[in-house]
């Protein structure tokens, strides 16, 4: 997301705090919360539309192509992240800041229905979700033709 003109934009055609917006794609909550900050503290008013990432993406896409988003399950449990993280081989501190991290993004992480609802919306009209372990697999298919 551009939250302010290009750098070959003079300065002198910027315009005034408060009258600039911008409309933004991302489907993280995360990525969507830090650049609403950024975007305030700018005076940069700023709308985000996880559908029209989806129908960006489809756009872009050739008839018959799939589009394949890995993401953090946000419905991934405690036992699930542990056995995740015990695989890892990383020693017993980075372990447990690992878990500690991960169980904090997950709060912040889609669920497989969300992505369903979004993708629904959107010009996919749905999309096929795998869930495993922790991750998510949500793929997006572009009809042929």
């Amino acid at each position: 997301m551009l939250c302010h003109p290009a750098p070959a934009t003079s300065p002198s055609s910027w315009p005034a705090p408060g009258r600039l917006a911008v409309t933004g794609v991302d489907l993280s909550r995360s990525f969507v919360e830090i650049a609403t900050r950024y975007a305030a503290a700018q005076g940069v008013a700023v709308e985000f539309r996880p559908v029209v990432a989806l129908n960006e993406t489809y756009r872009v896409l050739r008839p018959g192509a799939v589009a394949v988003i890995h993401d953090l399950n946000g419905e991934a449990t405690r036992d699930q992240i542990r056995r995740e993280v015990a695989g890892m081989g990383v020693s017993r501190r980075d372990a447990a800041f690992t878990r500690l991290v991960l169980g904090q993004l997950r709060r912040r992480a889609a669920s497989p229905e969300r992505f369903r609802r979004l993708a629904a919306a959107s010009d996919f009209g749905g999309c096929a979700v795998t869930a495993e372990g922790i991750g998510l697999e949500v793929r997006l298919t572009r009809p042929a033709g």
